[in-house]
């Protein structure tokens, strides 16, 4: 074999290979920032649920501070499904409802979470006593004020008149 044929297949066989370290450090830079999006839309995500979280949490405290009450914090929250009808069996239910200003036979069927705060400020009692708020779609739609004991009380969100 000639000389500078030699020569020509070694030159096209590095430039061959600095074109598949370049094709493989594009790749590797495409990916990294491939996963540095993902990472960052993740946590954008997590923070938008965490923001919507303590925004629901603030307009609960919000509006239990605006009837009156004083709570020592959120106790737990669930999901619950309004029955799809309001028989005669929720007429009390729905009245407590109403005297609040709150209406929920719109929501029928449809499944509200329900936030349960702890009152620190009831005037009578010593019961322990909890709000809960039923929140759909960031409002809220209902809720009521409530002994813990069996043979307790449930009552609108109004502050009492002692």
């Amino acid at each position: 074999m000639p000389h500078g044929q030699n020569g020509g297949d070694l030159l096209r066989v590095i430039g061959n290979q600095i074109i598949w370290r370049k094709v493989v450090a594009a790749c590797a830079l495409a990916l990294s920032l491939g996963l540095c999006f993902l990472a960052g839309h993740m946590q954008r995500s997590q923070l938008a649920v965490s923001s919507a979280t303590d925004a629901i949490g603030i307009l609960c405290e919000h509006t239990l501070s605006s009837f009156g009450w004083e709570t020592s914090g959120l106790i737990s929250q669930d999901q619950v499904t309004l029955p799809e009808t309001f028989g005669s069996e929720y007429t009390d239910f729905l009245a407590i409802q109403k005297e609040a200003g709150f209406h929920l036979t719109p929501y029928a069927g449809k499944t509200v979470t329900r936030y349960t705060y702890e009152i620190k400020n009831y005037p009578m009692g010593s019961d322990i006593i909890y709000a809960d708020l039923l929140v759909y779609n960031q409002v809220i739609i209902g809720g009521d004020i409530r002994a813990s004991s069996l043979d307790g009380f449930m009552s609108s969100l109004l502050y009492p008149d002692t």
